[in-house]
Parts: C-alpha cells; sequence; structure tokens
C-alpha cells in the first residue's frame, strides 16, 4: 500500500515537472555571424557599429526565429575557417563554389548580387573581348581566396595573375601602370575608390566576367543543420514579400 503511494507521488511530481518545463520560455539563442568588410554589405563604422545589408536581414530573421545575432569582423580567411571549424555559425557573404560548398553549408537562395570586371588604368588602350585567350601575356590582378567564376579561374594557369591580399594595393598598382588589369567586383572597388580620392584614376572595362551571388552560409554541423532551416524559411518570407529588395535599395546593394 505504501509501495503503490509513493510510487503515485513520484509520478506526480514528474508530470509536475514536465508540466513546470513546457511553460518555461525556450532560451533564446546567440548566433555569432562572422565576415570581413564588405562595401554596403557589413561593415565597422568608427563607433564600432556594424552596419549593412547583411546586419539589416540577420538582426530580423534572428528577431523573427526568438535569437540574437553577435557580429564580429575578422580577415577573410579567417572568418570562413571559424565556419568551416563550427567556433562561429554564419559566414556573411561568400560567393559559392564547389570548393566552399563542401566546407559550409549554404542558403539555398543569395541576398546580393555582384557584377565582376577587370579594371584597367584610365586611359589605357588595354581591352579584351570576353574570350580569354585575349589576356594571353597581360599583367593581371586578383584578390586571394575571391571566387571569381569557373571560367575565369579554369583559366589562371595559362595567364600572368598575381595575387593580392587586398584589392587597394592591387588598385595602386593598377593606377602606377604596374599592371594592366584588376580582376574584381564593382561594388567593393567604388567603395576603395571613393576613400582614395583622387589618387587614382582606374576604369571598368566590358564586358563582365561573370555575375557573382553572394549568399549566407552556415557551419555545416548536425547542430545547425535545424536552426539553418528555420533561418532559411524565414527569409524566403522575405524574399516573397520584396522585403530584401527594399533593404537591397536602402544599403544601395543589388538583390536577386
Amino acid at each position: 500500500m505504501q509501495r503503490n503511494f509513493l510510487m503515485t507521488r513520484v509520478v506526480a511530481l514528474a508530470f509536475l515537472l514536465v508540466l513546470f518545463n513546457l511553460a518555461l520560455p525556450v532560451k533564446a539563442k546567440e548566433l555569432v555571424a562572422v565576415g570581413t568588410q564588405f562595401s554596403r554589405v557589413f561593415e565597422l563604422t568608427s563607433e564600432g557599429e556594424y552596419v549593412g545589408l547583411s546586419v539589416d536581414v540577420l538582426t530580423r530573421l534572428a528577431h523573427r526565429n526568438g535569437d540574437t545575432i553577435r557580429f564580429e569582423l575578422y580577415p577573410w580567411s579567417r572568418a570562413q575557417l571559424m565556419v568551416e571549424q563550427g567556433r562561429a555559425d554564419i559566414l556573411i557573404g561568400p560567393y559559392k563554389n564547389k570548393e566552399r560548398a563542401s566546407r559550409m553549408s549554404f542558403f539555398k537562395l543569395p541576398f546580393y548580387q555582384d557584377e565582376m570586371v577587370f579594371y584597367r588604368q584610365a586611359g589605357s588602350n588595354v581591352s579584351w573581348s570576353g574570350d580569354f585567350a585575349s589576356l594571353l601575356g597581360k599583367r593581371i590582378a586578383k584578390v586571394k581566396n575571391w571566387a571569381y567564376g569557373d571560367k575565369f579561374m579554369e583559366q589562371i594557369a595559362f595567364l600572368r595573375v598575381q595575387d593580392f591580399t587586398s584589392l587597394q594595393g592591387a588598385i595602386v598598382r593598377l593606377s602606377r601602370g604596374d599592371l594592366d588589369l584588376v580582376a574584381t567586383n564593382v561594388r567593393n572597388t567604388k567603395a576603395i575608390l571613393h576613400t582614395m580620392k583622387n589618387r587614382v584614376f582606374v576604369e571598368p572595362i566590358a564586358p563582365i566576367i561573370a555575375i557573382k551571388n553572394g549568399y549566407f552560409s552556415f557551419a555545416k554541423t548536425v547542430s545547425h543543420k535545424d536552426i539553418q532551416l528555420e533561418y532559411e524559411k524565414h527569409f524566403d518570407a522575405m524574399i516573397a514579400s520584396g522585403e530584401l529588395a527594399e533593404l537591397g535599395i536602402k544599403h544601395g546593394v543589388n538583390t536577386p
């Protein structure tokens, strides 16, 4: 009799504990989003504030999922490695290629687009026809760890291409005549030229190299799979409602 009474008490207490836990609010997650300085996409102001299209989008996605976002800025290679190793949750703005897709889990849809182009010294007669064979012998610079599209990357072995760790350094060398072309994107290049004022004179040339889409990518771990699905659901709704396009206009960034 006493044993049955104790068992009943234990079951009742267990039931009350379950109800108590269900009544507790779900603890909000803090996700860490990392990236490097991308003009109008992800930037850190002199006042220490993170701004840009990605900041607005991720803050809204986190809010709708009951989470918070902590932003951190690093050199591009380090930011990628942090997400690959699961030491950060989200990478901001990578272009997608097979190698990166093997290391990180990309959103199905991008949140911005860039035109990849060649810049030349202003007034130069250097040109290209869209055929990479026309670039043989040209001194070309690209930015290390940037993705330029498969066609360009497949031709690197046949061209005189030099890696630069910074786009600004490549632009300076181009303006001095040390290079014939710099492969870059219009958005970042315009921002750098604005900070350099009238010290350099370079110009983009047609045709474009490629259109590249910029994504959010999550760490490729089991624990991130469900979180990414939730965020993608909110992101798809943002696209369908036109909210992403409006934010793109606000920040002066092309959206798909």
